[in-house]
């Protein structure tokens, strides 16, 4: 089936919908893994109470769910990073060279075909995990990027493409609605992240446990490598792939 085969426009409205339920329900969903940056406040007066007083704040968290599609996981992480919301939008561009410079999972990502504005066809190729105990694999997507007054956001779902059948050295993964918005707020020096990713990976050989398991680790570090991006040299991206002008 080639992509003249495929509604995208219905194809684009259903993973908006699910993909903004999946970030505005929070009713669903249940912590697996969560950082903590404890800082010890400093007082004037030391006393037993002000000295056991302490400042916590949740870095990441990784939540699950059940997927409506698939009988694995649905994740959800959320994080901050102290950049600018323009520079991490810039740092998950699909095809862009940022991405490949902090994100260990990706391989490649080849541009295929501009389907409507703000949206675009790609192969991508992600590495091995677990020290290859999960193969490579390849995933067909529709990639849609959005700019709003209150967030940048990027979406994704795997289609079918008969023009990059299954590959011999990867297997053929199938993504449900996923994706990541990233907030717009008064502090320009503190975004606020909330990822989403739900994918078939087609793990034959490995319990259902492990292969969720795996996507929360794999999720806990990609969002501690995007943080790591504060560091990462940045110039702002030029006519990027697949984005159209804000409204």
């Amino acid at each position: 089936m080639g992509i003249g085969e495929i509604d995208v426009d219905a194809s684009v409205q259903l993973l908006k919908t699910e993909f903004e339920n999946s970030v505005e329900d929070k009713s669903i969903w249940t912590v697996r893994r969560k950082s903590v940056s404890v800082h010890r406040k400093c007082f004037f007066r030391f006393t037993k109470v002000t000295a056991a007083r302490l400042l916590i704040q949740n870095d990441t968290v990784v939540f699950s769910t059940q997927s409506p599609h698939f009988a694995g996981w649905k994740l959800k992480g959320e994080t901050v990073v102290n950049f600018l919301p323009e520079k991490a939008y810039d740092m998950i561009h699909p095809t862009a060279k940022y991405r490949f410079q902090w994100d260990d999972h990706v391989e490649s990502c080849t541009f295929l075909e501009d389907l409507a504005p703000g949206v675009i066809l790609v192969h991508q190729h992600m590495k091995p995990l677990l020290m290859g105990f999960i193969s490579a694999r390849d995933s067909v997507d529709i990639i849609v990027q959005e700019e709003a007054d209150q967030y940048y956001q990027l979406m994704l779902t795997g289609v079918k493409y008969s023009d990059i059948p299954p590959q011999p050295r990867y297997v053929r993964a199938v993504t449900y609605p996923s994706g990541m918005r990233i907030y717009r707020s008064s502090n320009s020096e503190k975004t606020r992240i909330i990822c989403i990713i739900q994918a078939d990976i087609n793990v034959k050989h490995a319990p259902r446990y492990i292969t969720n398991n795996a996507f929360v680790t794999m999720m806990f570090n990609y969002l501690t490598s995007l943080q790591g991006c504060k560091d990462l040299p940045w110039t702002p991206i030029e006519n990027a792939t697949g984005r159209t002008a804000r409204k």
